[in-house]
């Protein structure tokens, strides 16, 4: 754990710079979020950020707590990508642990990402697999999602996403699940905080399914949140099986 933890420390702050740095990129953020879900009432607090490293990188990093499991997720990964105009083209990997509930768990996620960019809209798509090892149950996943971010004006925006998985277990079998959600952001005009909420539902072809809502706050650089978005730190982590579930 202390191992991890110095991990993400490291890179945040070593990121947090190189994104100060290359703020007329369109910048990162650091944020602090509260989240709750249904029927498990979730009580989560965590800590992330986003950092662009130049034109081409991106690196993310995140802490929650998940108090009522007595749990705790650490998360870090990476985009590689190259956008212009109105395409972007790229690839993922990351890495998750979550410490608690009678032992650890670790997850690899790799994708492809690719971004289209329209008027006041951007359209975002990840194919990704990932694979964890649950108490000696190997966990494959394979999922394709997409969201739709639209800008009323270049500090508030709304989004709308929607996605698909294949869950394959090595002692479970298999099945397939549905994730779906929304949410706002707003940044108030030449302050550096932005206000978000967002909502995620999840349906399992079994008959499980449960939902989560987050609110938070952002520390944000760089310029406005259509910069961000368009051309800084605004790529989403594609999502594997453990943060599915939690």
């Amino acid at each position: 754990m202390t191992k991890t933890i110095a991990l993400i420390g490291s890179a945040a702050a070593a990121l947090m710079f190189a994104g100060v740095a290359h703020a007329d990129n369109g910048g990162g953020y650091v944020g602090l979020s509260y989240s709750d879900g249904n029927p498990v009432d979730l009580n989560a607090w965590g800590v992330d950020g986003a950092f662009d490293l130049g034109s081409n990188i991106q690196l993310d990093a995140g802490y929650t707590n998940i108090h009522d499991s007595a749990a705790d997720d650490y998360n870090i990964g990476g985009h590689f990508f190259s956008r212009g105009d109105k395409w972007l083209w790229g690839g993922y990997a990351g890495y998750e642990r979550v410490n608690g509930m009678g032992g650890d768990v670790d997850e690899w996620t790799v994708a492809g990402q690719t971004q289209y960019y329209v008027d006041h809209t951007i359209v975002s798509g990840n194919l990704s697999y990932s694979r964890a090892q649950v108490s000696g149950d190997d966990i494959n996943t394979y999922q394709i999602d997409g969201d739709a971010r639209f800008f009323a004006n270049d500090n508030l925006t709304f989004d709308v996403g929607l996605g698909y998985g294949h869950l394959d277990s090595s002692t479970s079998g298999d099945g397939g699940f549905l994730t779906y959600g929304g949410g706002a952001e707003w940044k108030p005009d030449g302050l550096p905080i932005s206000l978000y909420g967002n909502i995620e539902g999840f349906d399992s072809d079994g008959g499980g399914s449960g939902s989560a809502w987050t609110v938070g706050v952002r520390y944000n650089w760089g310029g406005s949140l259509s910069d961000r978005y368009r051309n800084g730190a605004g790529l989403s982590a594609p999502r594997g099986f453990l943060s599915r579930i939690f």
